[in-house]
């Protein structure tokens, strides 16, 4: 049929190229359509993916926590273990001593075991204050630690900005929370924990940002109510983070 007998509807439909114009008009269609559905398989694509990384990470730090409590619940162990151990020597050289009493005499041996339980109370009164000291800053670091942490990634973004991007500012962030956590923990226990048991594979990977973000937490000078010692305790502590982390 030629284009000359055609209804006279068609040519309007059809457009000025006639079927070859009909044809054009069918193919960008066709194409826009595969396109955008081939848009939508890429950014569904792109979305299962990083869903997968996140579960990763998730499982990856919950399993990273869970070392580190039974690392912290074994050193807690040894430390009751000690406190046990020089408590039994307490109470013996005490027996010892009010055995040796019991005969009125005050002997060389009596005098010396006399001076070992006034050793081993004064340890003990020291430790406990000292421990007493270090706990109560351990919880004042709980209570900041998230204030902290918003504080000391905004630090260390404005000093490099090149080198934490936008998609690891919350991974960033996560790490200096759990810097925060070892120092808690050093301080609740009373002794420096390990601290690759915190911190495995830093987000970030030059050391900067984080040299930059402890440099702002020793500058924060935040201690509400603490005591000069339960500061010094703290202070300690970060100076060593900042050593310990930044090697």
């Amino acid at each position: 049929m030629s284009q000359s007998n055609l209804p006279s509807w068609v040519p309007i439909v059809l457009g000025g190229g006639g079927l070859v114009g009909f044809s054009t008009i069918l193919f960008n269609l066709f194409k826009q359509v595969t396109d955008a559905k081939d848009t939508r398989i890429e950014n569904l694509e792109g979305t299962i993916v990083e869903l997968e990384k996140r579960h990763s990470e998730q499982i990856n730090l919950l399993r990273e926590n869970a070392q580190r409590d039974m690392d912290n619940l074994h050193r807690e162990l040894e430390n009751k273990k000690r406190e046990l151990s020089e408590m039994k020597d307490l109470k013996d050289t005490a027996e010892k001593f009010f055995d040796d009493l019991s005969t009125q005499e005050i002997t060389p041996e009596t005098r010396l075991s006399l001076r070992k339980i006034e050793s081993l109370l004064a340890n003990i009164d020291r430790n406990q204050e000292v421990l007493k000291s270090t706990k109560t800053a351990a919880e004042w670091v709980t209570y900041k630690k998230e204030d902290w942490s918003f504080k000391l990634v905004k630090s260390a973004r404005d000093r490099y900005p090149d080198l934490i991007k936008n998609g690891d500012v919350e991974r960033f962030r996560l790490d200096i929370l759990k810097y925060l956590d070892w120092i808690y923990d050093s301080l609740n226990y009373g002794f420096t924990c390990k601290i690759e048991d915190y911190v495995r594979s830093p987000a970030i990977a030059s050391p900067f940002p984080y040299r930059a973000a402890f440099q702002e937490l020793a500058e924060i000078n935040d201690f509400g109510q603490l005591s000069d010692p339960e500061v010094r305790d703290l202070q300690d502590y970060i100076t060593e983070l900042s050593r310990q982390a930044s090697m």
